[in-house]
């Protein structure tokens, strides 16, 4: 079975008004493991979910700012505040962006496993967690002008923002998996 070519396009991209990314992607490209240094800004992010245990679909938001992400999909997320833990920042910030309370499950772990994080840009990383709503409908209310349900094939029909195409692959194998 062949796979749906990914729209993408390779002009910088950022994550949340950060400063510009690649060419300074971190740990030698898009799905490489970064163990987080003193400086880095941690991003969180949620592959939100129809259901925890059998997923099939997941939620994209597409961005409105700023300009040159206008267009773009991307997870739902937003970067850590100081003295706020990770989870507390993702609950924050999806209610923020889509009007959702989540329960949160397993966290989307990169090939370096536990303590690893999703590279994005030089001083830029991100840790992403598995959620469904628990109240709410997810809607375009903060930073995104439209959300969609995609399932395995269409979430390639996207122009994902470069540093979540590792993202979307790890979503794919995950859609697609066999019921265990």
């Amino acid at each position: 079975m062949t796979r749906p070519e990914r729209r993408t396009h390779r002009r910088s991209t950022l994550f949340h008004d950060a400063p510009p990314r690649h060419g300074a992607l971190l740990a030698g490209g898009p799905g490489r493991c970064h163990t987080p240094g003193v400086a880095d800004q941690l991003v969180v992010a949620a592959v939100l979910v129809d259901d925890l245990v059998r997923p099939s679909r997941a939620l994209a938001a597409r961005r409105t700012r700023p300009e040159h992400l206008a267009g773009r999909w991307e997870l739902p997320g937003g970067k850590v505040e100081p003295g706020e833990e990770p989870v507390d920042a993702l609950r924050r910030e999806l209610q923020e962006e889509l009007g959702v309370t989540v329960d949160v499950g397993e966290e989307l772990l990169p090939r370096g496993g536990p303590g690893s994080v999703w590279p994005l840009t030089s001083g830029l990383v991100m840790r992403v967690w598995w959620c469904t709503a628990r109240t709410g409908i997810p809607e375009a209310v903060e930073a995104h002008d439209a959300v969609a349900w995609v399932d395995a094939v269409s979430i390639n029909d996207l122009a994902w923002l470069e540093p979540d195409l590792p993202l979307v692959d790890a979503i794919v194998a995950r859609l697609t998996a066999p019921p265990h």
